[in-house]
């Protein structure tokens, strides 16, 4: 299923003793006019260390990277896998107006 706005999501190398570590907000989607595929702008809601000092920051992927299946040492794994839990919803709600208003 496409993302939505508004989602959340994590990176499958989030750690899961840290509701914000590698997780995400969807901002947005576009078009990369050379590639003539889907691009989705998301946000992250933790600190990044390779954003620190920039004014970037959002990253964008195609649709189809986001959105992919990887596999690591002989597992696989969704690239990003949607948020569904009402409290960590709620909490990262919460780091999002924090960080962005």
């Amino acid at each position: 299923m496409k993302p939505q706005i508004g989602e959340f999501y994590y990176h499958f190398k989030h750690d899961q003793g840290d509701v914000y570590d590698h997780s995400y907000v969807v901002e947005g989607f576009g078009l990369d006019a050379e590639k003539d595929c889907e691009v989705l702008f998301y946000k992250p809601l933790y600190e990044v260390d390779i954003l620190k000092g920039s004014h970037m920051k959002v990253f964008v992927r195609s649709l189809d990277n986001f959105t992919e299946i990887v596999m690591r040492e002989r597992k696989t794994f969704e690239r990003f896998s949607k948020v569904t839990d009402p409290e960590i919803i709620s909490k990262l709600e919460l780091k999002k107006k924090e960080l962005f208003g």
